[in-house]
């Protein structure tokens, strides 16, 4: 994500006009913004383009329409090169004339940026949703998504990588790493706890992966501490949220109502 540019701009907004069912879109620049005149329902309603979001190979707009909402424009760039079908506009629902009243129209809560993508794709999101006013005043740390979105306070961790690195169980790996200097990488970690953290295997024959330890020259099931994927369930599971946008050290429960595995969003295998 980031502000619509010069620089960030993929998309033809040199008068470019595209059509589908009961809509039309132009494209335009005026004084340095990028405009996108659309006509549905029979009126024409010109729009300033706020953001971009995406690069490759697709780029889509963000519109600010009223009392703080950024939507997604319905119409998307395809970015990828002209002889694989790219540099062309394309609507978001290829096969749908979707309507002014349709929950998947533009301006509908569904492709509203604040409460459906924001707090994924930028650090430190508060929503600030007005219930009285119906108004949103979000605000973000970081424009995109950070080191900060999955470890939280990064100076404390920077303090306790540092603290590792110089104790005295540090491995000769972690002393060689330590004498370049970089004591800020996931490189730092040591020998026992790479191999701690195990790996995610699929097996011949498993129709999912699973987690796995080296035993005697050969990878086996094993078990492990969960806690840590606290942090990944915040956005890589199917929720509801309990609290304005995601603190990466509080408790995902704290924050969430997970949705059960039940047909058909997950198969008996729990894919």
């Amino acid at each position: 994500m980031d502000h619509a540019t010069n620089e960030t701009v993929l998309g033809n907004f040199d008068n470019a006009t595209t059509t589908h069912f009961s809509q039309r879109a132009t494209f335009s620049r005026k004084n340095g913004e990028f405009l996108a005149t659309l006509t549905e329902a029979g009126e024409a309603t010109q729009y300033t383009v706020s953001y971009v979001f995406g690069h490759y190979p697709l780029q889509q707009y963000l519109i600010e329409t009223e009392n703080g909402r950024f939507q997604v424009f319905p119409f998307a760039w395809d970015s990828r090169d002209e002889k694989e079908g790219g540099q062309r506009w394309y609507p978001n629902y290829q096969d749908e004339d979707i309507g002014v009243n349709d929950r998947l129209h533009w301006k509908q809560p569904m492709q509203n940026w604040n409460g459906m993508c924001a707090d994924c794709h930028s650090t430190g999101l508060t929503r600030n949703f007005d219930t009285d006013t119906l108004a949103f005043n979000s605000h973000f740390d970081s424009i995109n998504v950070s080191c900060a979105s999955c470890h939280g306070d990064m100076a404390k961790h920077v303090t306790q990588n540092n603290s590792t690195l110089s104790s005295a169980n540090s491995s000769k790996a972690d002393t060689a790493i330590a004498d370049t200097g970089i004591h800020n990488s996931h490189n730092t970690l040591s020998t026992g706890e790479q191999r701690a953290m195990g790996q995610w295997l699929l097996k011949k024959g498993d129709t999912i992966a699973r987690w796995q330890k080296l035993e005697n020259g050969e990878y086996k099931p094993a078990n492990r501490d969960n806690s840590f994927m606290d942090t990944c369930f915040g956005c890589h599971s199917l929720r509801s949220p309990l609290t304005d946008g995601i603190n990466p050290e509080r408790h995902y429960l704290d924050q969430f109502t997970p949705s059960l595995l039940y047909p058909p969003f997950t198969l008996l295998t729990g894919k």
